[in-house]
C-alpha cells in the first residue's frame, strides 16, 4: 500500500507536476482507470481543473464516471460540464437541437469563465473538432453584477443576437423574458436561471430562481452569461458572416433562394439544417478546445497513440463524406476547417505546461501493475450478466473473502441510497461486517484500515490498485446497470416543466381555491412599491376582477366545463355559491363513502395467507432490476409487501404513467408470492397487453424457479389446456391473461395474489367476478389512466400510490406540434424532431376533432432527400372526466412530452 496515504499521493504527484510546469511530461500506467486516478491525484491537491482525453467514446464512458466519483465530493466543489454528442457527420442534413448548441457554449463558458475547477473527459474525435473562435465567443459573453448600470433595450438586443429566445416566462436554457424592470435569463453556463430587478438604471437585485415555481431562492453578487449558439453576436460580425456565407454559396453553386432561406432562419434565431457543416463560413476563425482552458488546468492524454489514430480516423471519415457530396449544391465547408488530424491535435499540447501524456503499459508504471484481484476468475463470474443472480452473489462473496485474506481492502459503490440499502442487506446476509464509506472518492482510495466498505458513487467497472491496497467494485457490475432518473437536476436542463398559467389562453376557466370559478383574461403588469409584478387577471360574475401574482399561481387550477353553457357559470367574488359547492360535494362524498364502507367491511372480515417478510433471496432478486427505483416505487413496494404479510386480504391501487415502473411493483409482489408456493394471476384487458406483460415477467423471472404462462386468444387449444392443467395442479406459478381468466373452467390450486391492470376497461359482469375472487386473496390494481375526481377519494377507499409525473423515464422522445383545430393547417416546427408537412383531412364534428391518418417527414423544413415518410395518427378532443389538464382537450400533440402517454391516451369508458 502507498505509504503516507493521501499525503503520500500528494508527494508522488508533486514532483511530477513540478516537472510538467516546464512542458508536457510522459508517464505510463497499466490501465485506463489508473490514468483517471492519476488525473484526479494531480488535480485535486492543487484545486486545478482537469481535462482527460481518451481514444474512444467507450473509454470516455468508462473514465468519466470514475473521474466524477473521485472529485465530486472533495473539499473543493468541482463542476462537470457536459460536452454533447454530435451527429454522426456534420455533413448530414439534419436539424440540430438548440439545446446541443447551448450545451457546447455552456461547456466552453465553464472552461473559460468558471471560478471553481472543472473536470471534463472527452474522446479524441471530439477533442480534434474545431469550435467557435475564442474571441468570437467572448464577444457574446456578458457579466452582470449588483449596482452596475444596465441599458435594458441594449441588453435585450444583445441576448437576441447571442441566440436567446424571448418568451413570456423562462423555463428552458437559452430563454429570456422582460417584464417591466424585471429580466429573467437562463444562461447555458448556469444550472438555474437568474432574475435581475432594476432600481432605476442600476441592477438592484440579482437572484437565482426555480423554473418550475418561478420563485427566487439565493442571492447573487454577479452572474455570467454566454452565447446560446455559435453564430457571431455583434451586428457587424453578423453582416460579415452573411458575406462569407454567400461566398461559400457562390463557390458551391448553391441557389440564391436556398441561401436566403438559411439567412432568414438565422435572423429569426433558428439553426438551419446542416448548420454544423456551414459553421466555419459563419466564423472568421475557429479554435480547438485548448484555447479555452485556463493555464493551470491539467490535461491528461490517455493512450496518446490511440488518441492520435482516433483523430486521424475521424478526419479521414469527414474527407470521405465530403468527397461523396461531389458537386452537390450545399452550404458545406471543407473537412480541414471542421477538424484536425491527430498530430495537429496533440502536438499543440507538447509545449503546454501542466500536460501529461499517459501511455498504457501492461507491465505497469507510475501506479504499479494492474491489480491481480480484478483479473480473478471469481470476479469475472460475479460480473457475468448471463449467470443467475444467486451464483453471482456467491461468487462475489467468495472473491471478497479472498481479497480480504490477501490484506487488501474492498470498496463497494452504489449509484443511489436505495441501492446502497439493498446491496448492504445482501452483503450483510452473506456474513460481511460493512462500514459506511464517505462521499469523497479520492479520500476513500487512500483511507487506511481493512475490511469492507460501501458507499454512494457511480463507477462503471471494477478496478484495483495493489499499490493502494484496494479493490473497488460497483454494485452495477454485479446486479446490472441502473438507468439514471430523469429527475436529477443536471438532466432536467433544457426541459420546460408544465406550468398551468403558461398554458392558459384568454377565455379559459380557472378555479381559485378561495374565490371559485373565474375567467382568465390575460396577463397584466402592476407596479407597486417601486417594483413591477406580473399578474393573472381573472373576471368573475358581475364584472368583478381579481389580480393574482404569477408567483401565487399555485392557488389556481384549470377548469374544464363538462357540459354546454358551463362557461357562463362564474362565481361572484364574496358570494355564497363557491362556499356552498364544497359543502354539497362533501355530503355526496359521505353518502358514497357509507355505501363503499359496507362493501369493504365484508372484505375486511375475510382472511388469507400471510406472507413472510422479505428474505435474502428476495433482496438479491430486486437488486437485479436494471433501473433505479424512484421514491414512489420504493414506497409502494415496501407498503405492498407489508400488507401481504398480514392475514387480511390486501387491496391496493398503483397509478402512474406508462413506463413509470408499475409493472416492476407487480413483478416483485408476484415473485414474493410464487416463492412461497402461491399462484399469481395477472388480469389485463387486451391480448396485446397480455403478451407484453408475459415477456416482461418472463425476462425478470428468467433466472428464478418461477414458471410464467399466459392465457389469451394468442394461445391455441392445446396450449390453453396445458396452462389450465398447470394452474389446477400448481405447475404454473404466474399466469397472465385477458377476460379468459375469469371463465368458470379456470381453477387455481392455491391462488395468493391477483394483479389487475386497467380495471376500468372491464365490464360490470367481469368486475362482479373480480370481487368474488378478490374477497379471499391479496389484490393489486395497476392503472395508467388518471383517476378523475369522480373516481377518486370518497368513491374508492383503497390505498392509492401515485407515481410522480416528474420522475419519468429518461430520454423520452417527443414530437411537439401545435394544431389549429378544424383548419387542416400545417404542423408548425417546434423542437428537434418536428413534422414539416401539413395535416390533411382535419374534420370537426360532434364537438370532438379527429384527424385522419396523415404522412409527414420527421424534420423541419418540409420534404428532404433521405428522410423517410412516417405514418402518424393525430387525434384531439379528449372527453372530460374531471381531469384538470388545462388545454389538453383542445391540443393534439403540443407539448405532449409534458403530459405523458397515460394522459394522452385516456380511456373514454373511465369517464363518469
Amino acid at each position: 500500500m502507498l505509504p503516507g496515504g493521501f499525503d503520500g499521493a500528494k508527494a508522488m504527484t508533486r514532483d511530477l507536476m513540478v516537472r510538467a510546469a516546464g512542458g508536457a511530461q510522459t508517464v505510463s500506467v497499466a490501465r485506463l482507470d489508473h490514468a483517471a486516478v492519476l488525473a484526479a491525484m494531480c488535480a485535486a491537491p492543487r484545486e486545478a481543473s482537469v481535462v482527460m482525453v481518451v481514444p474512444t467514446t467507450t473509454a470516455r464512458d468508462r473514465a468519466a464516471p470514475l473521474i466524477r466519483y473521485l472529485l465530486d465530493n472533495g473539499p473543493v466543489p468541482y463542476t462537470f460540464p457536459r460536452w454533447p454528442r454530435s451527429a454522426e457527420s456534420p455533413y448530414e442534413e439534419v436539424a440540430e437541437s438548440p439545446f446541443a448548441a447551448a450545451a457546447r457554449t455552456g461547456a466552453l463558458g465553464v472552461m473559460s469563465l468558471s471560478e471553481s475547477p472543472f473536470a471534463l473527459v472527452i474522446d479524441a474525435g471530439a477533442f480534434a473538432r474545431r469550435v467557435i473562435g475564442f474571441d468570437a465567443f467572448m464577444d457574446g459573453v456578458y457579466r452582470l453584477e449588483r449596482g452596475r448600470e444596465l441599458d435594458l433595450t441594449d441588453f435585450a438586443e444583445h441576448l437576441v443576437r447571442a441566440g436567446y429566445r424571448r418568451t413570456s416566462t423562462v423555463g428552458e436554457v437559452g430563454e429570456f423574458a422582460v417584464r417591466g424592470g424585471v429580466v429573467d435569463v437562463y444562461s447555458p453556463i448556469a444550472q438555474d436561471p437568474f432574475r435581475l430587478e432594476l432600481d432605476g438604471d442600476e441592477i438592484g437585485t440579482l437572484r437565482v430562481f426555480e423554473p418550475a415555481t418561478q420563485r427566487s431562492s439565493r442571492s447573487l453578487t454577479c452572474a455570467w452569461g454566454v452565447p446560446a449558439w455559435e453564430v457571431p453576436c455583434g451586428p457587424g460580425a453578423m453582416r460579415e458572416a452573411m458575406l462569407r456565407l454567400r461566398g461559400l454559396a457562390a463557390e458551391r453553386g448553391v441557389p440564391s433562394a436556398d441561401t436566403a432561406l438559411v439567412e432568414s432562419e438565422l435572423e429569426q434565431g433558428r439553426l438551419p439544417l446542416g448548420f454544423a457543416a456551414m459553421l466555419p463560413a459563419l466564423q472568421s476563425g475557429m479554435d480547438l478546445l485548448p484555447a479555452f482552458l485556463p493555464d493551470d488546468a491539467v490535461v491528461v492524454v490517455a493512450d496518446p497513440e490511440g488518441c492520435r489514430a482516433a483523430a486521424d480516423a475521424c478526419l479521414d471519415a469527414l474527407e470521405t463524406q465530403y468527397a461523396e457530396l461531389g458537386e452537390e449544391p450545399r452550404l458545406v465547408a471543407e473537412p480541414g476547417t471542421l477538424a484536425v488530424g491527430g498530430d495537429e491535435s496533440l502536438n499543440g499540447l507538447a509545449s503546454r505546461p501542466e500536460t501529461l501524456f499517459v501511455p498504457l503499459a501492461e507491465e505497469g508504471g507510475f501506479l504499479g501493475p494492474a491489480s491481480g484481484s480484478i483479473l480473478d476468475a471469481g470476479l469475472a463470474l460475479a460480473t457475468a450478466s448471463d449467470v443467475p443472480v444467486k451464483q453471482r452473489v456467491t461468487a462475489i462473496s467468495g472473491w471478497t473473502r479472498s481479497v480480504l485474506d490477501s490484506g487488501q481492502r474492498v470498496l463497494f459503490t452504489c449509484p443511489s441510497g436505495a441501492e446502497l440499502r439493498r446491496v448492504s442487506d445482501v452483503l450483510t446476509a452473506e456474513g460481511f461486517d460493512l462500514s459506511q464509506a464517505g462521499r469523497n472518492g479520492l479520500a476513500e482510495l487512500f483511507r487506511a484500515g481493512e475490511g469492507v466498505r460501501i458507499g454512494i458513487g457511480r463507477v462503471r467497472e471494477p478496478f484495483g490498485m495493489d499499490m493502494l491496497g484496494i479493490a473497488l467494485v460497483p454494485s452495477e457490475a454485479v446486479f446490472g446497470i441502473k438507468d439514471a432518473l430523469a429527475v436529477r437536476k443536471g438532466d432536467r436542463r433544457g426541459v420546460s416543466r408544465l406550468k398551468e398559467h403558461r398554458e392558459l389562453v384568454p377565455g379559459d376557466l380557472v378555479i381559485h381555491r378561495l374565490h371559485g370559478i373565474g375567467k382568465f383574461e390575460g396577463l397584466q403588469e402592476v407596479r407597486t412599491g417601486g417594483r413591477t409584478t406580473e399578474c393573472l387577471r381573472l373576471t368573475y360574475k358581475g364584472g368583478d376582477r381579481l389580480l393574482v401574482p404569477v408567483d401565487r399561481a399555485d392557488l389556481l387550477d384549470s377548469y374544464t366545463a363538462p357540459e354546454e353553457g358551463a362557461a357562463r357559470r362564474l362565481d361572484r367574488l364574496g358570494g355564497q355559491s363557491w362556499i356552498k359547492r364544497p359543502r354539497s360535494a362533501k355530503k355526496a362524498a359521505r353518502r358514497i363513502a357509507r355505501m363503499l364502507e359496507a362493501i369493504y367491511a365484508r372484505r375486511a372480515s375475510g382472511t388469507t395467507h400471510a406472507f413472510a417478510p422479505p428474505d435474502r433471496e428476495y433482496r438479491e432478486f430486486e437488486a437485479t432490476f436494471p433501473h433505479e427505483t424512484t421514491t414512489d416505487q420504493e414506497r409502494a413496494i415496501e407498503e405492498i409487501l407489508e400488507d401481504m404479510g398480514r392475514d387480511r386480504p390486501m387491496d391496493r391501487l398503483v397509478c402512474g404513467d406508462v413506463g413509470f415502473g408499475k409493472t416492476e411493483v407487480a413483478v416483485r409482489a408476484a415473485y414474493k408470492a410464487a416463492m412461497e408456493g402461491k399462484q399469481v394471476a395477472v388480469l389485463v384487458p387486451t391480448t396485446l397487453l397480455a403478451e407484453q406483460h408475459r415477456l416482461t415477467f418472463a425476462a425478470r423471472l428468467r433466472q428464478t424457479p418461477v414458471t410464467v404462462e399466459s392465457l389469451s386468444r394468442f394461445k391455441g387449444s392445446a396450449d390453453s389446456r396445458r396452462v389450465l392443467e398447470g394452474l389446477k395442479s400448481g405447475g404454473v406459478d404466474v399466469v397472465i391473461g385477458t377476460h379468459r381468466l375469469l371463465s368458470k373452467d379456470v381453477e387455481f390450486r392455491s391462488l395468493g395474489l391477483l394483479v389487475v391492470d386497467e380495471e376500468h376497461r372491464f365490464g360490470v359482469v367481469h368486475k362482479e367476478r373480480l370481487r368474488e375472487i378478490a374477497a379471499t386473496v391479496h389484490t393489486l390494481t395497476l392503472t395508467a389512466t388518471p383517476i378523475p375526481p369522480a373516481h377518486g377519494p370518497g368513491r374508492d377507499p383503497r390505498p392509492v400510490h401515485y407515481f410522480n409525473a416528474s420522475q419519468g423515464p429518461p430520454g423520452r422522445a417527443h414530437v411537439g406540434c401545435p394544431l389549429q383545430p378544424g383548419t387542416g393547417s400545417d404542423l408548425h416546427p417546434e423542437g428537434v424532431e418536428t413534422p414539416g408537412a401539413g395535416v390533411r383531412g382535419a374534420q370537426p364534428g360532434g364537438g370532438h376533432l379527429r384527424f385522419r391518418p396523415c404522412r409527414f417527414r420527421i424534420g423541419a423544413g418540409g420534404p428532404r432527400r433521405g428522410r423517410p415518410w412516417t405514418d402518424v395518427l393525430v387525434r384531439t378532443g379528449v372527453r372530460d372526466g374531471g381531469l384538470h389538464q388545462g388545454r389538453q382537450g383542445r391540443a393534439g400533440l403540443h407539448h405532449n412530452h409534458r403530459i405523458g402517454a397515460g394522459y394522452q391516451h385516456r380511456q373514454h369508458d373511465a369517464d363518469p
